[in-house]
């Protein structure tokens, strides 16, 4: 059977590295299976090191390609700071940045109060997210999809803009 033609299957990766916050698992780790096999080096970038470890070795094992891993919990700003220090001290430039990693309350546990809730509404209050912190006092949501990315991005911008060429503009 031919494989159908995508934009992933025919177009040959360009950009030798990708930093990928997320990347142990779901979505993020396919995408970052299918960069490895088009021949980028990725650096995967996670707050749990002992899956990132996981993830690294059926990355490496299955694309053949370079894989590392480095720790980084977007719910720390502190965490965000240390691990882009030793990035800007690392690296040269960044060709890809990709921000994948996010919190989320579990679909399950939606689902199951939603059920609950349309059984029982006077009795069952939810919020949609619990009510979570991060260690600098932000929603754990908020914190983590949102503010962490974008101190991430803000201190990584000078290396992305290093990789710009003619032909070429970092994403």
């Amino acid at each position: 059977m031919r494989e159908t033609p995508t934009l992933l299957n025919t177009f040959p990766v360009i950009f030798p590295t990708v930093f990928y916050p997320g990347a142990n698992t779901g979505i993020g780790k396919e995408t970052a299976l299918e960069l490895g096999r088009r021949g980028a080096r990725l650096m995967l970038l996670c707050r749990d090191l002992e899956k990132a470890d996981a993830a690294k070795e059926e990355i490496a094992k299955e694309t053949g390609g370079a894989v590392e891993t480095m720790k980084l919990d977007l719910s720390s700003l502190r965490s965000i700071r240390e691990c882009a220090e030793k990035i800007l001290e690392k690296e040269d430039k960044i060709h890809i940045l990709v921000n994948n990693a996010g919190v989320m309350v579990s679909l399950n546990l939606l689902q199951q109060l939603s059920l609950l809730q349309c059984f029982f509404p006077p009795l069952i209050q939810f919020q949609v997210c619990p009510n979570w912190k991060t260690e600098d006092g932000f929603d754990m949501q908020f914190g983590t999809n949102h503010l962490g990315h974008f101190l991430l991005t803000e201190l990584l911008l000078p290396l992305v803009k290093k990789a710009a060429t003619d032909d070429f503009r970092p994403r």
